[in-house]
C-alpha cells in the first residue's frame, strides 16, 4: 500500500518559545539602550537552542484523539505555554514568544508493505498545543490557540521526513516579551517584521 497525502493549514509554520536566562535578560537590558532586541536573543529563538523549545509544521485544532487534519490527534504531554508553580499560578519570569506563520502546506507518503488499503484511522498527527496568553499576536493571524504538528505516525511507525519541504507563501515575523508577576502579564516588547517597540 503506498498514499500520498497532502495537507494545507492557515496558519502554520513556527513556533518558539521560552523562559529569558539570566544572559539573555542581561541582553534584553541592553537592547532596551540600544532600542532593537539582540542578535544572539534572536539567533537562539529562532533556532531552538536552550532554554527555548521550537516547534514547526502545519497546525490542526482538537484536543487527545479528536480527529485532525487527516488522522487523529496525538498531543505530546508538554505545551507550549507558561508554565505553572505549586499554587497553580504562572511561574515568575520573562518569557518570549516567536511566532514565524503563513499559509503552509507539506506532502509525503505512507508506505505499508503489510496492508492492502490506506486506514485514515492508523494515522497519528503527533502535535503540540500551543496555549500563549492574548498579548501574543502575529500579524493577520489572531486566533492562536492551536495545535502544531510535529510529525506523524501510520499504524504505530514515525513516518520519516514527514515535515521536510514544507511550502509557504512568505512568513509573518513577530516577537513578543513579557513578564509574570502575582500571575500578572506585563509586556516588555513587541516586534511585527521590521517594526520594534520597547515598553
Amino acid at each position: 500500500m503506498e498514499k500520498n497525502l497532502y495537507i494545507k493549514t492557515e496558519p502554520g509554520g513556527k513556533v518558539s518559545f521560552g523562559r529569558l536566562s539570566e544572559s539573555d535578560l542581561d541582553l534584553f537590558s541592553k537592547s532596551k539602550i540600544n532600542n532593537k532586541l539582540s542578535a544572539d536573543i534572536l539567533y537562539k529563538l529562532k533556532k531552538g537552542l536552550p532554554p527555548y523549545r521550537l516547534v514547526e509544521g502545519v497546525v490542526n485544532s482538537g484536543n487527545n484523539g479528536e480527529i485532525g487534519n487527516e488522522g487523529y490527534i496525538d498531543l505530546d504531554k508538554l505545551a507550549i505555554s507558561i508554565p505553572y508553580d505549586d499554587e497553580k499560578k504562572y511561574q515568575t519570569g520573562t518569557y518570549i514568544a516567536y511566532l514565524s506563520l503563513s499559509k503552509v502546506s507539506i506532502e509525503f507518503k505512507i508506505t505499508d508493505k503489510f496492508s492492502e488499503s490506506y486506514d485514515s484511522k492508523k494515522l497519528s498527527e503527533l502535535s503540540v498545543a500551543i496555549i500563549l496568553p492574548d498579548c501574543v499576536t502575529n500579524g493577520i493571524y489572531s486566533d492562536l490557540k492551536f495545535n502544531i504538528v510535529t510529525g506523524y505516525k501510520y499504524d504505530g511507525k514515525i513516518i520519516k521526513n514527514a515535515n521536510k519541504g514544507m511550502v509557504h507563501r512568505g512568513y509573518d515575523e513577530s516577537v513578543t516579551i513579557f513578564s509574570v508577576g502575582n500571575n500578572k502579564i506585563t509586556v516588555l516588547y513587541k516586534s511585527e517584521n521590521s517594526s520594534e517597540i520597547f515598553f
